[in-house]
């Protein structure tokens, strides 16, 4: 065979790969799967921004099945949108609402963080202390580290070496389960030296649960609902699940698509929260506040924050 012959034959495949592959992209593209260009740009206009986040996100949902989401935006401290798409539940075809609660899983731990800090804030606890000082009715089951390693300030930074905790148990309203001294005294085990290195644990929140209503006298959900929700108007969050809910919080589905009943933790600071996206919306707020009062560089930077909410059965991880 020719050089010649050799070379043309090659080129001759490298052409058809390349009309194969420009072919490709141009289905992506009219299918949505690849975006065909940048729609806004920095500086646009905000009703631009939304115009493209209405014709955006019902595209999003239907290509990886989300059943329905609640969108809050948040500009210079402000909530300058808020918007629900699809459903609360789809045999029914209950619409979602912007102002129906969801479980927000392990964002609960920023708002139960908040908690402890209040609590910081007026003296009755100290962050460098041990946890085991402020406990009444419980006490810490052995374990091989110094239990005075074990302080407030290294459960909320997630270095009290304990472990992840369990995740997959979950119960339906009104079954039978453990309490929240049960559940610790089977998983307040460190599996490394404290304070050594970051090691993420819902163990640890739970724990600071119990810490809250130790040290306030008060039980957790009631201590959250006086001293953070009201305080930063978040009017439709609770730790506790009720049936009298309105509106009720959408189903849950799983990956495959299958309803998941609605289920309950025996522990709540780390993952069982319920709130809308305008209040979640409205904790990031309050922490911008926060920012722009310790650091002003910051202030800068974080003008604009998305809060957003899908209607999905993440774990508490």
């Amino acid at each position: 065979m020719k050089v010649t012959e050799v070379f043309f034959g090659s080129r001759a495949w490298i052409g058809l790969l390349i009309l194969s592959l420009l072919a490709f992209m141009f289905v992506a593209m009219l299918t949505g799967s690849v975006p065909l260009k940048q729609q806004v740009r920095p500086g646009d206009p905000l009703n631009a921004f939304l115009s493209h986040m209405n014709d955006r996100v019902p595209a999003l949902m239907q290509q990886y099945q989300i059943p329905g989401c609640s969108i809050a935006l948040v500009q210079n401290n402000e909530i300058v949108w808020l918007q629900a798409y699809g459903y609360a539940d789809l045999e029914s075809g209950r619409i979602l609402t912007s102002n129906t609660p969801m479980r927000v899983q392990s964002i609960s731990k920023s708002v139960s963080a908040w908690g402890v800090m209040k609590l910081v804030e007026r003296g009755m606890i100290e962050l460098t202390a041990p946890v085991s000082q402020y406990m009444k009715s419980w006490s810490l089951p052995e374990m091989e580290y110094p239990a005075e390693a074990l302080t407030v300030g290294r459960l909320l930074s997630h270095t009290a070496g304990l472990p992840l905790g369990d995740v997959f148990t979950i119960y339906s309203p009104g079954e039978k389960m453990p309490s929240l001294q049960e559940k610790l005294t089977q998983e307040v085990v460190p599996m490394m030296e404290p304070g050594i290195t970051f090691s993420y644990s819902n163990t640890g929140y739970n724990l600071l649960e119990l810490l809250i209503e130790e040290v306030s006298g008060q039980d957790f959900s009631e201590y959250m609902r006086t001293e953070v929700f009201l305080s930063l108007g978040m009017k439709g969050s609770s730790f506790n699940w009720d049936s009298t809910m309105m509106p009720a919080p959408p189903t849950g589905y799983d990956l495959n698509g299958n309803p998941v009943p609605v289920y309950v933790y025996p522990e709540k600071a780390s993952g069982g929260l319920f709130a809308t996206a305008e209040d979640m919306a409205m904790f990031a707020m309050a922490g911008m506040g926060a920012v722009v009062i310790c650091d002003s560089f910051f202030s800068q930077i974080i003008t604009t924050i998305k809060v957003i909410i899908v209607q999905r059965r993440p774990l508490s991880i």
